[in-house]
């Protein structure tokens, strides 16, 4: 994995996108490695991972057939793709001086739901490393996020 990790730093990505098992480790070693090689305080990348994008217990309780939707919960179909979606295009907007921190939602193991505004995406961030299983599925809201970004990765492990 070593090799591998090396080789996704030596490239500036303005975005990486991590499908494999495994990505939660290799997508956070990627981050820390390219903020080490920036060797700044200010950290160049930060890690978005999907886990954060899942819709709640109370909202698939909502849902016109909840039992299956908590049965599937982990399938696209209980993703937010469209809030997923409209962070990917607000990433891509250009920075300036004035320019806003944006937050993204991480995910409570414990509490089973989400959190949102957990992970801070600061202005001085040049580097979004995402991670997850439908970043590239190719349809709807997916489709269209995975269209905004520089990089497409798979890693098979």
């Amino acid at each position: 994995m070593e090799e591998q990790v090396n080789r996704l730093v030596e490239k500036t990505w303005v975005w990486v996108l991590i499908l494999c098992q495994g990505k939660t480790s290799l997508a956070t070693t990627v981050t820390s490695r390219l903020n080490a090689l920036h060797g700044k305080d200010t950290p160049i990348a930060v890690y978005i991972p999907m886990d954060g994008y899942h819709y709640s217990r109370a909202h698939l309780s909502s849902m016109p057939d909840p039992e299956n939707a908590h049965a599937r919960r982990g399938a696209a179909f209980t993703f937010d793709g469209p809030a997923f979606l409209t962070l990917a295009k607000n990433i891509r907007q250009p920075l300036f001086s004035s320019s806003k921190t944006l937050y993204a939602p991480s995910f409570d193991h414990a509490k089973k739901d989400p959190v949102e505004n957990e992970i801070e995406i600061a202005p001085s961030s040049r580097i979004v490393v995402f991670e997850g299983n439908y970043l590239s599925l190719g349809k709807g809201e997916w489709k269209e996020a995975a269209r905004v970004m520089d990089e497409l990765v798979c890693i098979v492990s």
